[in-house]
């Protein structure tokens, strides 16, 4: 073969290394840009609605919900209310046992207040009260497991009305090592639940089945809804945060939610994980009535116009009729 000819076939075979290498790249940046990561946090520990079930049921829910979680490998973490745990003045053991089996399973507590307590409603300073006193049993069991304990989730999402009261708490928080844990697909699974329980109570298993199909419906149209946001605000689909609550709907639907959340093309990653997502560090001044999700925290502080917010799905009418709900 000439040199010529040995030249010409090197430098076309550069330019076909090129090309390929081009398109490699190309693609993982594609990919890169499609990925989905989701952080699912799970509220009212030991379990919502506890006054509705004995022990031994509760113990038995539990353990389904986390069978659901460890299924889909996901690092949860739960936020405790610890005055749940009470009989009267009596720790019950079978609720504390709950706890026990969270961190057992490898799954993170937070603190979630002792009381449920509306930080909207009450003097300030018992609100940090009841911040302390709610960590008193969580945290020890965390410690004799060498597992963490550094979460913080407003009830009710609610973080001050006043900017007195919302500085103060970022304050207190940050004195007493805690991180806050915010939400970014907020919903309304809680209407959900309260219609579920009652189906249950009544035996209406056909009930049941449609609310928790619906449910899982409506879990990624809201999904989907705060993908939005997310792209309007920032540019891209950022790491999210998932609020639900540890719930009988939960222990009998959240693998079907989960299944249908790996279908859109999520990631499930741990709260740490979706925390490194530099969205979080993005001014969040807001103070008001209610818990917005921090998009919607984020985009206020922004000063975005009001059109911004418009389409977010709503529960089905008859969830929100047979749960005795109306308002949302």
């Amino acid at each position: 073969m000439k040199q010529t000819n040995v030249i010409i076939l090197i430098e076309r075979l550069m330019k076909n290394y090129k090309s390929i290498l081009l398109l490699i790249l190309l693609s993982t940046f594609t990919f890169a840009q499609n990925q989905k990561y989701i952080a699912v946090t799970f509220d009212d520990l030991p379990f919502q609605h506890s006054r509705a079930y004995s022990s031994e049921e509760l113990v038995g829910f539990s353990r389904q919900l986390i069978n659901n979680i460890n299924m889909s490998s996901i690092q949860a973490v739960g936020f405790v209310n610890e005055d749940k745990l009470y009989n009267e003045e009596e720790i019950d053991t079978l609720k504390l046992s709950i706890l026990k089996m969270w961190l057992d399973a490898g799954l993170e507590l937070g603190n979630h207040t002792f009381s449920h307590m509306n930080i909207n409603s009450v003097d300030f300073e018992d609100y940090k009260n009841d911040i302390i006193k709610g960590a008193k049993i969580t945290k020890a069991l965390a410690e004799e497991r060498n597992m963490k304990y550094e979460y913080f989730r407003h009830p009710y999402l609610r973080s001050g009305e006043t900017e007195t009261v919302m500085l103060a708490l970022k304050e207190f928080l940050k004195e007493n090592n805690y991180k806050t844990a915010p939400v970014t697909i907020d919903n309304s699974e809680w209407i959900f639940a309260g219609a579920f329980n009652k189906a249950f109570k009544s035996n209406d298993t056909e009930l049941m089945a449609k609310l928790g199909s619906d449910y899982v419906e409506y879990m990624i149209r809201k999904i989907e809804y705060y993908e939005d946001q997310s792209q309007k605000l920032f540019g891209r689909n950022i790491k999210h945060v998932l609020l639900v609550h540890a719930n009988l709907l939960n222990a009998k639907y959240f693998d079907n939610l989960a299944a249908a959340v790996k279908n859109k093309g999520y990631e499930f990653i741990s709260l740490d994980e979706a925390l490194t997502d530099e969205a979080y560090q993005s001014e969040n001044n807001f103070v008001g009535r209610y818990g917005p999700s921090w998009i919607h925290r984020w985009a206020l502080t922004k000063g975005v116009d009001k059109s911004f917010f418009e389409g977010e799905p709503t529960t089905p009418k008859y969830v929100m009729e047979y749960a005795g709900i109306d308002y949302e």
